[in-house]
């Protein structure tokens, strides 16, 4: 009797645990709003859970870890590509060539350029162009720092009343205005440094909104070194966590060292600063190179002279590329010596003795350019908004 006593106390305090989970689930369950069928609340229900916010969460992830995959392997394997199997490796490398010295080599600077360089201006003197455009402003008048001046406009109605209107609510009403040839396009050059490293990669042509004095645009700007030996610069896939380096776009001319900022647009529409310096102005004719390395593994080894394979897969692509010289990654020099059977070996002489463990490297380069706006009028406004026709002013009395 007391053993059946003890389970039926045992199995109404089951029953009673059982009853208080109920109550906690029913009170956790989100109730249905008044008048809204309970069907529609479970489909808003699986769409919240199966929706695109998911997919696009998942795939904007993938899409962070690929850039940071791609940029790692970047900085551990800088500039190297393999060679195709399937194509020729003159008809893939066919716009890239050699340089025996980066720094002293020449390049023309004239030479094959994009037609949009037809639309750009072009200085030879930077310092005499500012100093015009200056002297060429005579009505123009510097206020000094602290002191309050009046300032008269002939603008159209609509302007003044808008302006008039955000004053009033509080809004900072900026004034500027543009000298000469600061309303052309040209190729503009920014010494920027990274602002965060918050671990995002920014890559090279992607879009970014350039704040640069009064104006505000996107552009896809190329990262490049800051070299101060040469004529040559070369181009970064990614913009560099630590360090300076030159970003390079087609934009309005702004003369230096007005400041810059380089921002990326979120899809909720927030901007974060990504990098910032100041201007460094319109140069045209500034050399930045795109760099490949391809490489080969040495087989057969024997005092200064090496048999090498895997940088080609054919002779004729041998004969062609055998003026260029060839690097090892610890320091030695050689050259292309002559084609050894029909599957792309070579024989290689090189300066001294290398190891079986060493990658002889073959650097080729091309010149490249940023790409040019669509509209550049979108750009040559201040705001960088859309630009609007402006109404004709009323004749002076």
């Amino acid at each position: 009797e007391e053993r059946e006593a003890a389970v039926e106390e045992r199995e109404a305090a089951v029953e009673e645990r059982e009853a208080a989970v109920e109550e906690r689930e029913e009170a956790a369950e989100p109730r249905t709003p008044p008048g809204e069928p309970e069907d529609l609340a479970e489909e808003d229900e699986e769409e919240s859970e199966d929706g695109m916010d998911a997919d696009a969460e998942a795939a904007d992830a993938e899409g962070f870890l690929a850039r940071r995959r791609a940029a790692t392997e970047e900085s551990d394997f800088p500039d190297e590509v393999d060679t195709p199997v399937d194509m020729p490796a003159r008809t893939r490398f066919q716009k890239y060539r050699g340089l025996k010295s980066f720094r002293s080599s020449p390049w023309d600077p004239l030479e094959n350029l994009p037609s949009e360089y037809a639309k750009i201006a072009h200085f030879r003197s930077l310092n005499a162009s500012r100093l015009r455009a200056v002297a060429e402003d005579p009505n123009s008048a510097y206020a000094p720092v602290g002191a309050y001046v009046t300032v008269w406009f002939s603008v159209p109605a609509e302007y003044a009343e808008s302006a008039v209107a955000k004053s009033a609510a509080g809004e900072v009403l900026v004034v500027g205005a543009l000298q000469r040839y600061e309303n052309s396009m040209a190729a503009m050059h920014y010494n920027v440094t990274r602002a965060k490293d918050d671990g995002d990669v920014i890559r090279s042509k992607d879009t970014l909104v350039v704040i640069c004095g009064l104006r505000r645009f996107e552009a896809q700007p190329i990262f490049s070194e800051d070299r101060h030996q040469g004529d040559k610069h070369k181009i970064l896939r990614f913009l560099p966590p630590r360090g300076s380096c030159c970003a390079s776009l087609f934009a309005p001319v702004a003369w230096a060292p007005a400041p810059v900022l380089l921002c990326r647009r979120h899809k909720s529409g927030a901007m974060t600063v990504v990098a910032a310096g100041s201007c460094v102005g319109p140069r045209a004719n500034r050399i930045t190179l795109k760099r490949l390395v391809i490489t080969a593994l040495p087989l057969k080894l024997k005092k200064r002279k090496a048999t090498c394979r895997f940088m080609f897969f054919n002779p004729d692509d041998v004969r062609w590329f055998k003026p260029v010289e060839l690097w090892t990654k610890e320091g030695r020099r050689g050259h292309i010596k002559e084609s050894l059977g029909t599957h792309g070996y070579m024989k290689c002489t090189f300066d001294a003795p290398i190891q079986h463990s060493d990658t002889v490297c073959m650097s080729l380069y091309k010149r490249v350019f940023p790409p040019y706006p669509e509209d550049p009028t979108v750009q040559l406004d201040t705001l960088g908004g859309t630009p609007k026709p402006l109404p004709a002013l009323p004749a002076p009395p």
